[in-house]
C-alpha cells in the first residue's frame, strides 16, 4: 500500500487546514509536503521595505527579488509596500489576478514618475491574468496621473475591479478613463479630483466624452461603484456635479455606493445625478449610509430609479420626501415599478432622525418583498392600530418594539388594553415564519440606554411565536425588565430547534438565570447578557 502522504488530495487537506506559519514549517518535512506546500505559501505575496539596524538608511527589500523570481508561477496575489523600482521590472507572473501598489513615502517628482513608468510597464505585461487592481497614490499629495497608466490599465482584458486611492485624473486623460471604467465591473474611488471636467464635457456633444463619436458612449459596465470621497477639491459644489455627470454615463450601473461626508457635494452629486433624462435604468442597490444629503435631493434620486432592490441610508437625512418617493404611486411610466417600495427587500433606515414610527408601520404594510428591516424605533400602538403587515418573508428585524410610557399601572382598563395590544403584535411577528434574527430592542449601539420593550413571557404572548422554527438569534439588549423564567427558556428550546444565541439580561434574579443558562447551554444555545461584556 502506498504511503498516505502521496496521495496529492490528503496534501491539499491538510494544507488547507494550516496556517501561514504552519505551511512554513512543514515546508521543511520532506520533499513531497514542500511540492504540496510551496504553491499555498507563494499564492500571495507582499513587498515590503525593511531598515537595516546594522547600517543605519540602508534599506533592503524582502522577499528577495530571487525568491520572488523563482516562486513567481506560483503567485496570484501581489502587494507593493512601498513600490521597488527593480521588482517592478519582474515579469511573467503566469497566475497573477490581483495587484495591489501603496505609494512610497519618497514623494519626490523623480520618484513618482519612476513609479508610474514601473507600475504602467507591470501591469501591461500581466493584462492578461489581472482581474483586480488597487492603486494608492495618497502619499503623493492626489498627484496627476498621465495617460501611460490610464492605458495600461485600459489594455487590461480581465479586469473586474479596480480601486484607485488618491490622484488627480488630468483633463488629457479623460478619454482613457472613462474607457477603463466601461470595461470594469466594479469601480472602487477614494478622493479623485477630476479638475476642469465641465469645460472639457462641454467641448463635445452631450452623448459624447470618449472620442468625439455619441456612438462610442454606451458603457456595458461597471455595475457596481463605490465613492468613498467625492473629490478632495475645494469647491464641493463643483466635485458633485462633476462625478454626477460622469456616473450618468455608466449606463449598466446596478449598485451605487457612497461615503462622502460633505453634504454640498451630496446635494450636488445627487442633484446632477437625477437630472432628466434618466439615464440609470438598472440602477437597483443604493447604499447612502452616512452621506449626509438634504431629504429633498435624495428623494429626486430615488424617484428617478425603476426599482429599488436595496437601500442603505444609516444616519443619513431620510425623510417625509424620500418616504413619500419610496411609498407613492408613479402612475404609468414605462419600465417604472408602480411604487418602489413594491420591490425593496432590503432596508436599513438605523439613525434617521426624520423617519417616524408611523413611517415604519407604513412600510411594513406596503413592502411585500421585504427580507430585511433595519430602523431605530416602532411604537407597539402603531402596530396595533395599524393594518396586517405584508413582508410574510422578513427574515431580519432589528427594529427596538417601544412599549414604554404605554401603559398606566394604577388603571385596569389601560393594562388590559396593553396586553390586547402586546398580543395583537407578538401575533403579527409569528406571522413572519421565515424569521431568522430578531431584535426587539434595535441595533446595538443605536440608542443605547435603558429600553422597553415586549414581555417575553408565555400568557403575555411569547407563545404565538410558535411558528418561529427558522429563528436564530433573539435580542433584547438594554431592556432590564424582563421577567423570563424556567418555563419561558423550556419553550424555547423546544420550539425553536435552530435557535443559537440570546442576547440580554433574562431576568433579575442570578440564580434564576443560572438555571435557564444551563438548559441554554445545554441546547449549544449562547446567551450573551450585560454582565458579559
Amino acid at each position: 500500500m502506498s504511503n498516505v502522504f502521496d496521495i496529492p488530495e490528503i496534501l491539499d487537506m491538510i494544507a488547507n487546514n494550516l496556517d501561514l506559519d504552519s505551511q512554513i514549517k512543514c515546508l521543511r518535512v520532506c520533499k513531497v509536503f514542500y511540492t504540496a506546500i510551496v504553491p499555498k505559501v507563494w499564492r500571495c505575496a507582499v513587498v515590503v521595505l525593511h531598515t537595516s539596524h546594522t547600517r543605519p538608511g540602508a534599506e533592503r527589500a524582502f522577499p528577495s527579488l530571487e525568491e520572488l523570481e523563482r516562486h513567481k508561477h506560483h503567485i496570484q496575489g501581489l502587494a507593493f509596500v512601498p513600490p521597488v523600482p527593480e521588482y517592478l521590472q519582474l515579469r511573467g507572473f503566469c497566475q497573477l489576478n490581483i495587484l495591489k501598489f501603496f505609494g512610497s513615502l519618497d514623494t519626490t517628482t523623480e520618484a513618482l514618475d519612476k513609479a508610474i513608468v514601473g507600475l504602467a510597464g507591470f501591469i501591461i505585461a500581466h493584462s492578461s491574468t489581472l482581474h483586480k487592481v488597487l492603486i494608492d497614490f495618497s502619499h503623493y499629495g492626489s498627484p496627476s496621473i498621465p495617460r501611460i497608466l490610464w492605458s495600461a490599465l485600459g489594455q487590461c482584458s480581465q479586469l473586474e475591479g479596480i480601486h484607485l486611492i488618491g490622484m488627480t485624473i488630468p483633463v488629457e486623460s479623460y478619454p482613457l478613463f472613462l474607457q477603463m471604467c466601461a470595461k470594469t465591473i466594479h469601480l472602487e474611488f477614494s478622493d479623485l479630483n477630476i479638475p476642469a471636467w465641465r469645460p472639457v464635457y462641454q467641448q463635445h456633444n452631450e452623448n459624447d466624452v470618449s472620442n468625439g463619436s455619441s456612438d462610442d458612449l454606451v458603457f456595458t459596465g461597471p455595475e457596481r461603484l463605490e465613492l468613498m470621497i467625492l473629490s478632495s477639491d475645494p469647491n464641493p459644489t463643483l466635485a458633485g456635479c462633476n462625478w454626477g455627470m460622469i456616473i450618468r454615463h455608466f449606463c449598466n450601473l446596478r449598485y451605487l455606493t457612497l461615503r462622502e461626508h460633505d453634504v454640498d457635494r451630496n446635494n450636488a452629486f445627487f442633484q446632477t445625478l437625477s437630472k432628466e433624462p434618466w439615464t440609470l435604468p438598472s440602477l437597483h442597490d443604493l447604499d447612502v449610509s452616512l452621506a449626509p444629503a438634504d431629504d429633498t435631493s435624495l428623494a429626486g434620486l430615488i424617484r428617478q430609479m425603476h426599482q429599488l432592490v436595496t437601500l442603505f441610508a444609516l444616519g443619513s437625512q431620510f425623510g417625509p420626501l424620500s418616504f413619500k418617493a419610496l411609498t407613492m404611486p408613479r402612475g404609468c411610466k414605462p419600465n417604472y415599478a408602480n411604487r418602489l417600495c413594491e420591490s425593496i427587500e432590503v432596508l436599513n433606515l438605523v439613525a434617521c432622525d426624520n423617519v417616524t414610527s408611523a413611517m415604519v408601520q407604513t412600510l411594513l404594510e406596503n413592502c411585500p418583498k421585504l427580507l430585511v428591516l433595519f430602523a431605530t424605533k416602532i411604537d407597539m400602538t402603531d402596530i396595533a392600530h395599524g393594518q396586517e403587515w405584508v413582508c410574510g418573508g422578513l427574515s431580519i428585524w432589528y427594529i427596538h418594539i417601544d412599549t414604554d410610557g404605554q401603559m398606566d399601572e394604577q388603571d385596569p382598563v389601560s393594562k388590559k388594553h396593553f396586553a390586547e395590544m402586546q398580543r395583537n403584535v407578538f401575533s403579527r411577528l409569528g406571522k413572519m415564519t421565515r424569521m431568522k434574527r430578531l431584535s426587539l430592542t434595535g441595533h446595538n449601539g443605536i440608542g443605547i440606554g435603558k429600553k422597553k420593550t415586549l414581555d417575553l413571557r408565555l400568557g403575555a404572548g411569547l407563545e404565538l411565536l410558535s411558528g418561529s422554527h427558522n429563528l436564530q438569534e433573539l435580542s433584547f439588549q438594554h431592556d432590564t425588565e424582563q421577567q423570563i423564567g424556567v418555563q419561558e427558556i423550556s419553550w424555547i428550546t423546544q420550539h425553536w430547534r435552530r435557535l443559537n444565541c440570546v442576547y440580554g439580561r433574562l431576568n433579575g434574579d442570578d440564580h434564576i438565570v443560572e438555571e435557564m443558562k444551563a438548559i441554554l447551554e445545554a441546547r449549544d444555545v449562547t446567551l450573551m447578557s450585560p454582565d458579559d461584556n
